[in-house]
């Protein structure tokens, strides 16, 4: 017994200094980041997983005057930061400039930057896809997270973490389906929800974070991803990303496919930005009699 106690006491040490011969040391001038995620949940996950990776932007001062954020010439250009678990770690070290700064991010990285006020992007017309190493899926590749921290500066010699609160900059689409008075049937697995008609084309301002329709746009369909085991459900739960915009003519919005027979539902909607939309599905045994709600759920996704 004493020399198990002996060896377990041994091994519990060496693992504590395996533990602290790999903590990250900081160099007193450079900046680190205190990264938090939105309130709500992410495409995958309720935080950031290891392997994520963000772009950081940061200017300094003129004074009193914050300088604005460019393309290229800013203090630090389009960093790209990676989570291991644990830590932040930039490619190359972010260091403090003299003088006050205005730092932004943004989620997920893109390599290269072509306009601050008017960057193009698509959100994935097939959210089914899962992530394959670094590539992220369709869904969480469409979840654009922005943040920015206002008037930061080097406060001491160990200075403080620069404190970096997420927001969704998209909107989020759930949809429930549950059973109507007459389906006696069950949902097919390989089964199918569609939304038609909205535009899958945004612009991106990375100095305000605001997503907006490309307005010469065409409207397309998106393949919404099935939720897995969702908690206290009546049947399957959809869920998609979208841009913000607004439709206010009816017209073909939500379809369900089971392969045999298809569910369509027209509606208008206003998608705002950082909103959470939820849609309520009852099934029947005839696809003329479906019924959609829009259940109390119009809220802040962040």
């Amino acid at each position: 017994m004493k020399k198990i106690l002996i060896a377990a006491i041994t091994l519990s040490v060496a693992l504590v200094s395996c533990q602290k011969e790999t903590v990250r040391s900081f160099d007193s001038n450079e900046m680190r980041l205190d990264v938090r995620f939105p309130g709500a949940t992410k495409a995958t996950a309720t935080n950031f997983e290891p392997g994520d990776c963000i772009g950081v932007f940061s200017t300094v001062y003129d004074g009193e005057t914050p300088r604005p954020l460019q393309v290229s010439g800013n203090w630090i250009n389009n960093e790209a930061v990676t989570y291991d678990g644990t830590d932040w770690t930039p490619a190359r070290k972010m260091i403090w400039a003299e003088g006050t700064q205005d730092v932004y991010a943004y989620y997920p990285y893109i390599g290269t930057v072509s306009s601050i006020e008017e960057f193009s992007f698509s959100v994935a017309l097939d959210q089914t896809t899962e992530k394959n190493g670094s590539v992220l899926g369709g869904y969480e590749a469409s979840d654009i997270l922005w943040a920015k921290a206002e008037a930061v500066s080097k406060s001491s010699d160990v200075p403080e973490p620069v404190t970096l609160n997420f927001k969704h900059a998209c909107a989020k689409v759930i949809i429930k389906l549950i059973p109507g008075e007459d389906f006696s049937g069950t949902f097919p697995d390989d089964a199918q929800m569609l939304i038609h008609n909205t535009v899958p084309e945004g612009v991106l301002d990375f100095s305000t974070g605001s997503v907006s329709k490309y307005m010469f746009g065409e409207a397309k369909t998106i393949k919404c991803h099935r939720v897995q085991n969702p908690a206290d459900a009546e049947g399957p739960v959809y869920e998609a990303i979208v841009i913000p915009q607004r439709i206010d003519s009816r017209r073909p919005f939500l379809e369900y496919n089971t392969g045999k027979i298809s569910y369509l539902a027209e509606d208008t909607y206003n998608f705002r930005p950082g909103h959470c939309y939820t849609y309520t599905m009852a099934i029947s045994s005839s696809p003329e009699q479906i019924v959609v709600s829009i259940g109390g759920s119009i809220e802040g996704w962040d």
